[in-house]
């Protein structure tokens, strides 16, 4: 039984969606992790004034049909922020460790110039 399935059973039945998941998880026909994703995806948000009046403007717009559009955009775009922050970080330790290792290149002054100039040479490959 998926998530729509259960919504189904909750719509169909007119029970309310914890009693219809409930009855789904007795008849094991779904899963734990798919019992918390159900309430997860029923979860209750309160907008501030002024998130409700951006909403309203979005709508009035044409860019987003209803506010649940709206909704799903911004917590897509905040997903996708989140795995890039996570991607960050994780570049981030990897570097700590390298410098820790000493896994590196230490250039002198003398020697940044041509540094620059393989970047720079680098950098026009990828843009080919």
């Amino acid at each position: 039984m998926s998530t729509v399935d259960c919504r189904l059973l909750y719509v169909t039945r007119r029970l309310s969606l914890p009693l219809a998941v409930s009855l789904a998880l007795q008849r094991r026909r779904v899963d734990s992790h798919l019992f918390s994703t159900i309430f997860l995806a029923s979860m209750e948000v309160h907008l501030t004034l002024d998130q409700e009046a951006l909403i309203r403007r979005a709508i009035a717009s044409g860019r987003y049909q209803t506010a649940e559009d709206a909704v799903q955009d911004a917590m897509a775009r905040w997903e996708e922020g989140e795995r890039v922050r996570i991607e960050v970080l994780a570049r981030l330790d990897e570097a700590e460790a390298d410098l820790e290792a000493r896994r590196y290149t230490d250039y002198s002054d003398e020697a940044l110039p041509t540094l620059a100039d393989e970047l720079k040479r680098e950098a026009r490959a990828l843009g080919e």
